[in-house]
């Protein structure tokens, strides 16, 4: 039996103008999973099953931003990442906005899924190399 715990509306962009809403939820899983949703009248609905609900919108966003899809969410800009207490202590649902030239506190802190402009917003590939270079991971060639 699935525990909700995610119920709400965020703003997707396609790639070719105005945003539409679309729905997300999550549930806890039986083990240590979450399963993200997303319904939205231009994709349809998707289901991503992963670690934390930040894990499942890596996945989703990695599926739909090839075609030139955002998703206008915290979870989506380039210097937000979780740590892993964060991840772990709220299934994935709160992350740090990572500040420049200091280490986050809690001020950082931030829902995932909560509105982000659209000037923040960017792909994985982009947001996994800023995450990279603020915690000092080499590049791998």
């Amino acid at each position: 039996m699935s525990n909700p715990f995610l119920n709400t509306r965020v703003s997707l962009k396609p790639p070719w103008g105005a945003t539409e809403a679309c729905d997300v939820s999550g549930e806890h899983r039986p083990g240590a999973e979450v399963i993200l949703r997303l319904t939205s009248p231009s994709l349809g609905s998707h289901s991503y099953v992963a670690g934390d609900l930040f894990q499942a919108l890596l996945d989703l966003r990695r599926k739909i931003e090839p075609a030139g899809w955002r998703l206008l969410v915290n979870g989506a800009r380039r210097n937000a990442w979780p740590s892993g207490m964060a991840a772990q202590m709220s299934a994935g649902a709160k992350l740090y906005l990572l500040p420049e030239g200091r280490k986050p506190d809690l001020h950082d802190v931030v829902a995932t899924f909560d509105p982000a402009p659209e000037a923040d917003v960017v792909d994985v590939e982009e947001q996994v190399a800023f995450k990279n270079a603020y915690f000092g991971v080499p590049r791998r060639h």
